[in-house]
């Protein structure tokens, strides 16, 4: 039994707090110093809406985009490291068990396994369930291409976008 909560029960100004929060610690200012620039502010009246946001580095499209929220979120990133690094800043400013990480690990989809009825269920298999059922998602886009050959598992792939909010990040390198 996982325990932890499968969609986003973070209200808007609770998500607010843990951004500020989050800005504030990580550039060492004052909390009450600390505001959201207009991209940032702005972006929830588009929250239910198809969006591409075009800005430079450091404009705060990232943080923006967490403000776009709803119950499910999932991040597509075009590599392991930009995965990684995500889900370490996610992990700041969320609660370790609403942020799952999947990325380039390939052996999670290989079945090594002599079993005849084909249920197979490993360690791998939970951990994968686990950070696909979180209301976060970080997941290199290569993942969720591999989905559409039907490697075995895929369901669950497809099961973890349906009805999130999808963001590309960092989709000129795709």
């Amino acid at each position: 039994i996982f325990d932890f909560s499968y969609i986003n029960d973070l209200s808007n100004d609770d998500l607010d707090k843990k951004l500020i929060e989050h800005l504030s610690d990580r550039n060492d200012i004052v909390k009450g110093e600390v505001s959201l620039n207009k991209l940032q502010r702005d972006i929830r009246e588009y929250q239910n809406t198809d969006l591409i946001t075009t800005a430079f580095t450091g404009s705060g499209k990232t943080i923006a985009d967490y403000r776009w929220a709803g119950k499910r979120k999932v991040y597509l990133v075009p590599n392991k490291i930009s995965a990684e690094s995500f889900f370490f800043d996610a992990l700041e400013i969320l609660d370790e068990d609403k942020v799952g990480i999947l990325h380039g690990d390939i052996s999670l989809y290989v079945d090594n396994e002599d079993d005849k009825d084909g249920l197979n269920i490993s360690l791998k298999d939970n951990v994968l369930t686990k950070n696909l059922s979180k209301p976060y998602t970080i997941a290199t886009v290569d993942q969720y291409l591999l989905s559409m050959f039907k490697y075995p598992g895929y369901e669950k792939t497809f099961a973890s976008i349906y009805n999130s909010n999808i963001t590309v990040d960092e989709v000129h390198l795709l």
